[in-house]
């Protein structure tokens, strides 16, 4: 109301006048503000008033083992920041703990709210990029030569390659349908030109290549390789 006086208990967080139904302050840490009220044209005077403003410290960062995965795998997304034991932790997936581990099938963003004794809140997202490549030739690359044994160390062994690659297994043949090499396991498997032990070529020989890829899809081909000396 425009009779009534409004009276500031003075404090240096306040930057603006004291007389004013409202005021403008400045804040690091929560803080306590009192002002009476008088009516001059009936005499009254209010008893001090205390209004409470809550400086929020709560912060929080989300971050993520790896943001991009192929599907079928997993990430773990783990919140840091400013709060306490007491505070309460919830994440768009619904879990209650500083660490989640997720495995999405699409590209997901995941958000996280922090919440102190105070009911401050804090929130952060963080998106996890989720691949599903073909596991055909685009994305597998198979030599059709190689050089072993040549002290260059450049293309000294036969495997394939590619970037979502989980196992390998490697057959070889030569021309007349003899197997003289079979090895499964990681992507590190290759064939380094040998038969129990002894050089091979120069000449063609079979391949079979079976890949799982990382999302669990399988490509399988057969050709000729040929080693150069």
């Amino acid at each position: 109301s425009d009779q009534l006086e409004y009276l500031w208990e003075s404090s240096p967080n306040i930057i603006s006048a004291l007389d004013r139904d409202s005021i403008i302050v400045i804040l690091e840490n929560s803080d306590d503000f009192v002002v009476v009220v008088t009516n001059p044209e009936f005499g009254c005077v209010s008893d001090p008033v205390i209004i409470s403003v809550l400086v929020n410290h709560v912060t929080a960062e989300v971050s993520a083992d790896t943001t991009t995965i192929v599907v079928t795998k997993s990430t773990t997304l783990t919140v840091d920041g400013n709060f306490d034991a007491n505070a309460k932790i919830l994440w768009s997936t619904g879990q209650t703990t500083e660490t989640i581990t997720v495995s999405p099938v699409t590209t997901t963003t995941y958000c996280v709210t922090i919440t102190d004794e105070d009911g401050c809140t804090a929130e952060d997202c963080i998106e996890i990029l989720v691949l599903d490549p073909a596991c055909d030739e685009t994305d597998i690359f198979i030599p059709n030569a190689f050089s072993p044994h040549d002290n260059n160390n450049v293309n000294d062994v036969f495997r394939p390659r590619g970037k979502y690659l989980e196992t390998v297994e490697i057959i070889i043949y030569d021309r007349w349908g003899k197997q003289l090499f079979q090895e499964k396991g990681d992507t590190q498997v290759n064939w380094d030109g040998t038969h129990k032990g002894a050089y091979l070529g120069p000449d063609a020989f079979v391949y079979v290549v079976k890949v799982v890829c990382q999302n669990q899809k399988i490509f399988e081909k057969a050709g000729n390789v040929t080693i150069i000396r």
